[in-house]
């Protein structure tokens, strides 16, 4: 029972303990409630203040913009007042030196020995006007044939000068009459005219220029009232503030930031204001004293008037005015006998334009015309290349031989090393380049072409990568899908620096000229058909200079048009079979192509087990080029898009894990390099020889997931 009894004591001490902390609680809470309702009416009365705050600074802001409109107008009216000071200043000193000379020929009556002179000057020009008739009856003599024409039309425009010559010496002495008759600078009367409604002109834009001001003038008092309103509402801003300070102590520091940005800001306005006000204060000054000036002016006006109205004097001016306008007519017919010269000039004109046309048109024919040139190994032609210097070039040529060693093409620069060529070498063809950092050089090596037969060789640059292929024509090869090889020459330079004086041979080489050390054949045996360097014929008959026995012979076989061109519908693809000689490590791919897709599949090839693969694919317009030889995906896309219609270029040039792509711009010769390399160690592509290369799309089975 004690037990019990001392545990309910110290549970009713307990009980009574927490009593205590309970009411102590209660009473916290009550403060803390109270202090949570004087914080949140704190925090009511900060955000009235910051609303507050924030419209004065709206006002304050919108004052400043009024002010800067207000200050710029004023700036532009004080700018044009300048302006038309500037413009008024001469015009007064001319209006008076036009009275002054007025007053003077007034005075001393020269007007009847002016009209003498002009009598003189008008006999004078009756005498070119008889000059001028004789060459006219000289002129209408000739012959209108164009053959004739075109001999005589120096002498005629010998004659057209002297006349146009004459002319002008006649209508000289009309303009020197009339400067004697009517003063300097032209008529008086029409001088003072003109004086006299420029300087009414001016006067009411000075009248209506002085409203305005007027206008601004109360404007800018109404402005003053507000910008002084605004001082006081400032004034009373920065009070509230300094009264809010201390309330707003506890408030974070980026708040205390902007409401002093709000003081600078008034304040800036109060400078503002009182800075438009001062120049204002400058710029009635101003008006004041071009107000001044106007009165002068409106003086100068009146008197030059006065004078103008007289009767007397306007007799005299009418009648001077009135010869002078019989020698303007006299200076105009002559001008008019001038226009049947130079409607027949303006026909030879046409006629000469004619003739060049029909000689374009007769090129054009001949450049149509199919000639072969037979050679001995003596004939020797050169021609005028019709080239620009550039980054891209190409050579087709029609050959047959039964030769092995000949210079079927080359083209040398006259000022630097730069030069193509194309040459057998052991009945094999080579092509061979320059353009400033060494020679490349690729040959054919499939097919060897001193058999009798026709061969169609074409052979492509871009840049330092070179491309040849050989198409037989004729024999038992005619019809095989030829082959291309391709070589690079060492980087560094792409144009090839030529121009329309370098030297250009079909079938060998003059010993006159001095050619590139890497070509080792000089002359051609056999016939040479149709050559083209840049999509251009070389019109074999159109030689420059020509050495040797040179014969005729049989026209080479023509091609169709569509050859080597396939279009695409986005059905269709075309699979060729992997070259012969292939080689895992090195491998280049060269094609043209044009297109408005997007998105399209340009070429592919890949092993059956999908390990090795390399394609070409437009996304977006852009040109992605990936490749994987077993060990890991490369891949390049390039900046340009490429889908705008217009031939494209496309070479991919692989050595083991590094790859390079070209894409040129045949039209503009725009040129974007791009460059990938694989990942791994692998560096071979080991695509099997009945493994097939497609273009414009593939079959679906061929196709490998990791594009």
């Amino acid at each position: 029972m004690a037990d019990h009894k001392n545990k309910l004591e110290d549970a009713e001490a307990l009980l009574k303990e927490a009593q205590e902390k309970i009411r102590e609680a209660n009473f916290l809470s009550t403060v803390n409630h109270h202090n949570v309702s004087n914080l949140e009416r704190k925090r009511d009365g900060m955000k009235k203040g910051k609303k507050a705050t924030e419209g004065i600074l709206a006002d304050g802001e919108r004052i400043l913009d009024e002010a800067n409109v207000l200050s710029a107008g004023i700036k532009q009216e004080l700018e044009d007042l300048e302006n038309m000071e500037q413009q008024l200043t001469p015009l007064h000193g001319q209006l008076d030196y036009k009275v002054s000379r007025l007053s003077e020929g007034l005075g001393e009556k020269t007007l009847p020995d002016l009209l003498r002179r002009a009598e003189n000057h008008a006999a004078e020009l009756n005498e070119s006007s008889g000059i001028l008739d004789s060459i006219l009856a000289d002129a209408k003599n000739l012959s209108f044939n164009a053959t004739a024409a075109f001999n005589a039309y120096t002498n005629i425009k010998d004659f057209i000068e002297e006349a146009e010559k004459v002319a002008k010496q006649a209508k000289a002495r009309g303009t020197e009459a009339l400067e004697l008759a009517s003063g300097p600078e032209g008529s008086l009367k029409d001088q003072a005219k003109t004086s006299l409604q420029k300087s009414f002109r001016l006067w009411n834009e000075a009248m209506k220029l002085n409203n305005e001001v007027k206008e601004n003038g109360e404007s800018v008092g109404g402005l003053q009232a507000r910008v002084k309103a605004a001082e006081m509402k400032n004034k009373d801003l920065l009070k509230a503030l300094n009264g809010t300070l201390g309330k707003l102590q506890a408030v974070p520091s980026d708040t205390s930031a902007k409401l002093q940005a709000a003081k600078d800001k008034a304040r800036d306005a109060n400078a503002t204001a009182n800075d438009v006000l001062a120049r204002l204060k400058d710029m009635n000054l101003n008006l004041m004293g071009l107000q001044k000036n106007y009165s002068q002016l409106e003086d100068d006006v009146k008197k030059a008037n006065n004078i103008i109205q007289d009767p007397d004097k306007n007799s005299e001016f009418h009648a001077a005015g009135a010869k002078v306008k019989d020698l303007e007519d006299e200076a105009d017919r002559l001008l008019e006998k001038l226009k049947p010269i130079r409607a027949f000039q303006d026909d030879l004109k046409k006629n000469i334009s004619q003739i060049k046309e029909l000689i374009n048109q007769a090129r054009k024919q001949a450049n149509s015309i199919k000639v072969s040139v037979s050679s001995g190994g003596d004939c020797i032609r050169s021609y005028r290349p019709e080239i620009k210097k550039g980054r891209y070039n190409t050579i087709i040529l029609n050959v047959k031989t039964v030769y092995p060693d000949n210079l079927l093409f080359y083209l040398g620069s006259a000022k630097y090393i730069d030069f193509l060529a194309i040459e057998m070498r052991k009945g094999k063809v080579n092509f061979l380049w320059d353009v400033g950092s060494g020679v490349g050089r690729v040959e054919h090596p499939d097919l060897t072409i001193n058999d009798g037969n026709w061969h169609r060789i074409e052979a492509s640059r871009i840049g330092v990568n070179g491309t040849i292929s050989v198409h037989p024509l004729e024999g038992p090869r005619a019809g095989i899908m030829p082959t291309s090889n391709s070589a690079t020459s060492p980087a560094g330079y792409t144009i090839l620096d030529v121009d329309q004086n370098a030297y250009l041979f079909v079938g060998g080489i003059l010993g006159t000229v001095k050619k590139a050390d890497a070509v080792k054949t000089t002359t051609f045996s056999g016939c040479m058909g149709e050559a083209y360097l840049d999509n251009k014929p070389i019109g074999l008959w159109n030689y420059r200079e020509r050495e040797g026995d040179c014969k005729g012979c049989v026209v080479s076989p023509q091609p169709a048009d569509s050859e080597g061109t396939v279009q695409y519908d986005g059905e269709g693809y075309a699979a060729v079979s992997r070259p012969t000689r292939w080689n895992p490590n090195v491998s280049t791919v060269m094609f043209k192509f044009r297109t408005f897709s997007s998105n399209s599949m340009l070429m592919y090839l890949a092993t059956k087990d999908m390990k090795d693969f390399m394609s070409a694919e437009l996304i977006d317009g852009h040109v992605k080029v990936s490749f994987d030889l077993g060990s890991g995906t490369g891949s390049t896309t390039s900046v340009k898009r490429h889908n705008d219609g217009r031939w494209k270029s496309f070479t991919m040039s692989r050595l083991k894990k590094h790859a390079t792509v070209t894409i040129v711009d045949i039209d503009s010769n725009e040129e974007e390099k791009m460059e990938a390399t694989s990942q791994g160690a692998s560096t071979g592509l080991n695509l099997r020889e009945d493994e097939r290369i497609y273009f414009g799309a593939c079959r679906r089975s061929g196709m490998s997931g990791r594009r």
